[in-house]
C-alpha cells in the first residue's frame, strides 16, 4: 500500500482537529479510528470493526492488514521504540508461543508515536520474524534478540505472557517509512 501526501494531509488534519478538542494524546483506538477515516474519505476500501479483538489486524485496507499500534521512546543514548503486541497465554511452550506470533497475523505495522512534545511520528514496520531471534528464559519470561542484535522482543509472564517489541530507534528512522506530524 503506497502512502500518498493526500493520506498524510487527512492524517495531519485529524491530529489537528483532535487536539482542538482534547488535551491528551492519541491512544492505539484513535489511531485505528484516524487512519481508517483517512483511508475512506480518500475512497480507499477500508475496514475497521471498533470493537474487534482479531490478533494483529485492525484494519484491513486494500486488502492489506495492517496492525496499528502506539509505542513509546526509551533511551537518550540509544533510543528504542517499544511496542506491545500479542498475548500469548494459551499457548504453553516457548515454542509455541513463538509459532504464534509468527504467524501472518498483519502485513506491515503502523506505530503512531510521540516522538517529542509537538511531534508524532509514524512508522511502517514490517513485522519481525520472531523465529530468526536468539530466544532465552528468564525469570519473568522470555527475551530474544534478532540476528544482527538491532531489534529485541520478550514474552512478559507478569502480563499475561504478553509480546513487548524493541526496535532500535535510530535505525527505524533510517530503515522504515518514516512520517512527521506536528501537534498543534
Amino acid at each position: 500500500m503506497k502512502v500518498t501526501s493526500s493520506l498524510i494531509d487527512k492524517i495531519q488534519n485529524k491530529i489537528n482537529l483532535h487536539y482542538q478538542l482534547y488535551d491528551f494524546k492519541i491512544d492505539n483506538i484513535l489511531w485505528e479510528n484516524i487512519l481508517h477515516r483517512s483511508f475512506k474519505e480518500l475512497g480507499y476500501n477500508s475496514h475497521w470493526d471498533t470493537g474487534s479483538h482479531k490478533q494483529g489486524t485492525d484494519i484491513v485496507c486494500n486488502e492489506t492488514k495492517i496492525s496499528c499500534k502506539g509505542g513509546s521512546i526509551h533511551g537518550k543514548r540509544v533510543p528504542k521504540l517499544k511496542i506491545s503486541s500479542h498475548r500469548t497465554t494459551s499457548y504453553k511452550t516457548l515454542t509455541e508461543k513463538i509459532d504464534y506470533i509468527s504467524r501472518p497475523h498483519e502485513d506491515v505495522i503502523w506505530s503512531l508515536v510521540q516522538s517529542s512534545e509537538k511531534t508524532y511520528c509514524l512508522h511502517l514496520i514490517e513485522p519481525p520474524n520472531f523465529k530468526s531471534y536468539n530466544w532465552e528464559e528468564t525469570t519473568g519470561g522470555w527475551r530474544a534478540s534478532c540476528p544482527n542484535n538491532i531489534h529485541k522482543a520478550r514474552i512478559q509472564r507478569s502480563m499475561s505472557d504478553q509480546l513487548w517489541m524493541e526496535f532500535d530507534y535510530n535505525y527505524l528512522l533510517q530503515k522504515t517509512e518514516t512520517y512527521n506530524f506536528v501537534i498543534p
